[in-house]
């Protein structure tokens, strides 16, 4: 994936991001192979990879937090 490397290092945000969207791709896409995510510049130089650990099936229910909803209607 060809990313800004400049702004990869301004944007902490960025590093979690790019690890979640290569979990999103191997658990929704490739479910039964390990995907390994390289970011590149623009001339496709790799400089960064967030790599398959093994753990693609399972996310810790802790890491996941339920989203409150209003469920009432207000007029």
């Amino acid at each position: 994936m060809v990313v800004d490397e400049t702004k990869l290092k301004e944007d902490s945000t960025l590093e979690e991001s790019f690890k979640l969207l290569r979990l999103l791709i191997a658990m929704s896409v490739f479910p039964e192979n390990k995907v390994n995510l390289i970011l590149t510049n623009d001339t496709f130089k790799p400089y960064k990879t967030y790599k398959d650990e093994g753990k693609n099936t399972m996310i810790e229910e802790d890491a996941i937090e339920p989203v409150a909803t209003d469920t009432t209607t207000s007029k």
